[in-house]
């Protein structure tokens, strides 16, 4: 089970760089289907979102060790931004599928999915901006 521990101190250049690592990986997950797979585009869509987990970590002074840790860190991004509904029930979704892909070998072909979790990317993406915005504005200068 993976556990919440606190860091030393926050830095404003890691958050900067997850914050940027994130955009790159939306932008990414948006690249042409003829030349990047499906499971790539997920791939990138999901790491949008687990940049965003990790960059609202930094900024409330925690990390996370430990086995569940993608699962955890899905889950502190949905309460600190406050999601609920479709975005906030996909959070879990996501980490499945990621997992299934990731350790089970499990193909991922499904251009629904693959949509699904670009438009989900968008949305965290969009409502980590609004958070840095109010609580951590130097990260995005």
């Amino acid at each position: 089970m993976a556990t919440l521990r606190p860091v030393r101190a926050l830095s404003i250049e890691k958050i900067r760089n997850l914050w940027r690592n994130a955009n790159i990986a939306l932008k990414d997950a948006n690249g042409p289907p003829e030349h990047i797979s499906a499971g790539r585009r997920f791939d990138a869509a999901y790491d949008c979102a687990m940049n965003c987990a990790l960059l609202l970590l930094e900024c409330n002074k925690l990390e996370l060790e430990g086995q569940g840790h993608h699962r955890e860190a899905m889950s502190f991004l949905v309460k600190t931004l406050g999601l609920k509904g479709k975005t906030a029930d996909a959070a879990p979704a996501m980490t499945q599928a990621r997992n299934a892909t990731r350790y089970d070998a499990t193909p991922l072909t499904d251009e629904a999915v693959v949509a699904s979790a670009i438009a989900w990317a968008d949305r965290i993406l969009a409502e980590t901006e609004n958070w840095l915005t109010q609580h951590q504005p130097l990260a995005l200068k």
